[in-house]
């Protein structure tokens, strides 16, 4: 009698390298769908896939453990800015777990929003000059991850292209002509 016994003792391949995401549109967070992380089992096939980190600082320090069954659909939702360690943990259906450490680096790549008043008449005072401040030109800009600085420039006109500043000059010379600030 000859007893030939067959086993998976390997767990999944997962092939998933570190991940740069970009922040959403309107706030400065990430809501990562991972679909396909490259996990393959050569045997019995993947049961169940999780990634796991800490938010908000180190576990240590009161930092929150995060579980995400992403085997059921679900996502990670609101990883904030920054560079986060996750744990992706895979389990093939002979209950043999591979897991591989990854980084996920969110970044602000949104460029900020600048909204303008586009309809300005500047007069200018019994000196001839005027200056027109960034703030009285904006109408709202915004960014999704922080405080917007507010600068303008001429770009012609007598003066010609002034530096980006918190105001721009106007002179004499600027009567009856159309200066185009931005």
């Amino acid at each position: 009698v000859q007893l030939i016994k067959i086993e998976d003792s390997i767990g999944p391949d997962v092939a998933q390298g570190n991940i740069i995401v970009g922040t959403a549109n309107y706030e400065c967070s990430a809501d990562i769908d991972i679909d396909d992380l490259g996990i393959s089992d050569n045997c019995s096939g993947v049961k169940s896939v999780s990634l796991s980190y800490i938010e908000a600082g180190s576990y240590i320090n009161g930092g929150t453990l995060v579980i995400v069954n992403i085997s059921e659909g679900e996502s990670v939702q609101d990883l904030p800015l920054g560079t986060h360690n996750v744990t992706i943990i895979a389990k093939d259906s002979c209950l043999n777990i591979t897991e591989k450490d990854i980084t996920i680096t969110v970044v602000d790549d949104t460029p900020p929003i600048a909204i303008c008043d586009d309809e300005l008449h500047v007069s200018l005072g019994g000196d001839g000059e005027a200056w027109l401040f960034a703030t009285s030109v904006d109408e709202g800009s915004y960014d999704n991850c922080g405080d917007v600085t507010l600068e303008v420039r001429r770009t012609d006109g007598c003066l010609g292209t002034t530096p980006w500043a918190d105001q721009v000059p106007f002179e004499c010379c600027d009567v009856d002509e159309f200066v185009t600030v931005e």
